[in-house]
């Protein structure tokens, strides 16, 4: 550290050199050279600096989206505080009442309710319905805690006016967040913000203690550990970006249908614990999930719900994505990780009992996709939307395609949909089509389809390569979707399945009998009939299993053909 000083200090040790103090001379000269000793010790201080300032710098739209929430929400307290204010404010003396001669003693447990003793009076409850069906609310435990001591403060705080009220808690996290006036959590700010309220309405001041439990003053140390605050280090706490990746990888764990069902056998699950154990202790409902409770769920799902085996396996798959994500546990499996027994059991009963859907779709083989391919010729809708059906349709049919691998649900995502880029020509009767997703591809590596020139009327070459060439001459870029209607959006899977049953409508057949998948199930019947071999078959259509044998629709004319063979 250097000291400044306009002041020419080698002249002024010229002009003071006959001076007759040299003490003051020298003193003089050094403190403008060096610096004057005032008396305050110059130790170096903290810096103070932002938890999360690693976190703003690299995702300041989280964390501004966050701090404008929170600012708004504390903001509102205030605000509706001044409007209820009558003015009068004053300290309280310490001397007046110490915090220890007034005792509130408060406890939860997560299983079964919470309650609170102050003054030889006490109140007790159950955890209301709403905490069960938020997964957030009931599964933190220092939320729990801190739950009670709000209810104390609503129910006796007008008798605490002017004073200051002493909280015995056994949770540490809680006691901590009194102590602060704040939590990193925003539901648990929610309850803050309540016991703020009114601690400035009877202008009292809370302070909170931690007591020991039971065994000792390690007793809670689970209880702690529960609401995940203390597990970690603060710095990994209190880290929005480590955060925000996190919650991002776990939701990309599975694509959004999965997750879509997922959610809806979880609600289900919920529903059915709050409804039909109404009134028990049964506290949070994805906590001590035994076999029976799944047992009765699953018998409820098909005995009043109506719904398929397949969908209940669904729904106990969500139950089992949630458990883990909140509790860390498989509820499916016993405590040696094998299945549950009596489980597999009720659901085998169920997929045998339930009737044999035979509403299968039919197949757009190889001599359909000509009449559709000559009538979107002909015209029917308007140009632009024909080719762009007659190109959807071939590809569809020769690429074994999905109806979701070449049209978007709805929303274009350049990152998993098809796009202008994705179509490369590699000779002069080569294509590739590349997948960015698809069903079996749940690690996004990606497919390539490639199709060749046939030399027949309906050829997949000759059709992508026209149609690619009006894409680019209307200015398309690398990143725009390829199949686009005639606004030039992105194809819609919606819109394809209604403008194909139109089609097949026009052709004198019932609309109702295909769907988008029949491209590719006609694809495997065309193949079949024409004596392609099965795994082959199986290649064409990126099949893992011999489960592309059910795609394989057999006309009676093959049977026909095949029992005249046998008499050869």
């Amino acid at each position: 550290m250097h000291a400044t000083t306009p002041i020419n200090v080698d002249k002024l040790a010229w002009e003071l050199q006959r001076h007759p103090d040299r003490y003051f001379v020298n003193s003089l000269l050094n403190g403008l050279r060096k610096g004057f000793f005032t008396g305050v010790s110059s130790l170096p201080e903290k810096v103070l600096e932002c938890k999360n300032l690693l976190s703003t710098t690299k995702c300041p739209d989280d964390v501004s989206g966050l701090v404008k929430s929170d600012c708004r929400n504390d903001l509102s307290l205030w605000h509706k505080f001044l409007d209820q204010w009558n003015g009068i404010s004053f300290f309280i003396d310490d001397n007046i009442v110490n915090a220890s001669d007034f005792d509130l003693y408060t406890d939860a447990a997560s299983t079964v309710g919470f309650g609170g003793y102050f003054k030889n009076r006490w109140f007790q409850a159950l955890w209301p319905v709403e905490m069960k069906l938020d997964t957030e609310l009931s599964l933190s435990m220092a939320y729990m805690e801190l739950y009670p001591i709000v209810i104390a403060a609503i129910i006796w705080g007008n008798e605490w006016s002017g004073k200051r009220i002493l909280c015995h808690c056994d949770n540490l996290a809680t006691v901590l967040i009194i102590k602060k006036g704040r939590s990193k959590s925003l539901v648990i700010m929610r309850l803050m913000r309540r016991l703020t309220w009114c601690s400035a309405k009877y202008n009292v001041i809370i302070h909170a203690t931690r007591v020991a439990g039971k065994y000792g003053p390690f007793s809670s140390t689970v209880s702690d550990s529960t609401s995940g605050t203390l597990s970690l280090p603060a710095p990994l706490r209190n880290s929005v970006e480590l955060s925000c990746v996190i919650n991002h990888l776990w939701s990309k764990s599975i694509n959004s249908a999965t997750r879509d069902v997922y959610t809806s056998g979880y609600k289900c699950f919920l529903k059915f614990r709050t409804s039909q154990f109404e009134g028990e202790n049964i506290g949070n409902v994805m906590s001590n999930i035994s076999e029976d409770i799944l047992i009765c769920f699953v018998s409820y799902c098909q005995s009043v719900l109506g719904l398929k085996y397949s969908t209940i396996k669904l729904y106990l798959a969500g139950i089992r994505h949630f458990s883990i994500a909140n509790c860390s546990v498989n509820p499916l499996v016993d405590n040696v990780g094998k299945p549950l027994l009596r489980l597999q059991n009720i659901l085998n009963g169920i997929k045998k009992t339930e009737n044999k859907s035979m509403r299968q779709k039919l197949p757009i083989t190889y001599s359909l996709l000509h009449q559709i391919y000559q009538h979107l010729q002909k015209g029917i809708f308007d140009p632009h939307l024909d080719f762009t059906m007659s190109t959807a349709a071939v590809i569809g049919f020769f690429g074994f395609l999905r109806c979701s691998e070449f049209t978007c649900k709805q929303s274009f995502d350049s990152a998993l949909n098809l796009t202008m880029d994705d179509v490369v020509f590699v000779s002069d009767c080569q294509v590739n089509l590349r997948l960015k997703a698809s069903k079996t591809d749940i690690f996004r590596h990606g497919v390539i389809i490639k199709l060749f020139k046939t030399n027949y009327n309906i050829c997949p070459y000759v059709q992508l390569s026209k149609y690619v060439t009006s894409r680019k001459m209307n200015c398309a870029t690398d990143n725009d979707p390829l199949l686009v209607d005639s606004s030039n959006l992105a194809l819609r899977r919606s819109l394809f399945i209604d403008k194909l049953k139109t089609i097949l409508s026009h052709l004198g057949l019932n609309a109702d009998k295909y769907s988008g998948h029949s491209f590719r199930i006609g694809a495997a019947t065309t193949c079949s009939s024409n004596g392609i071999q099965d795994h082959m078959i199986q290649t064409l259509g990126r099949w893992k299993s011999d489960c592309y044998s059910r795609y394989i629709r057999t006309s009676e004319v093959d049977i026909r053909q095949a029992l005249l063979k046998m008499c050869k």
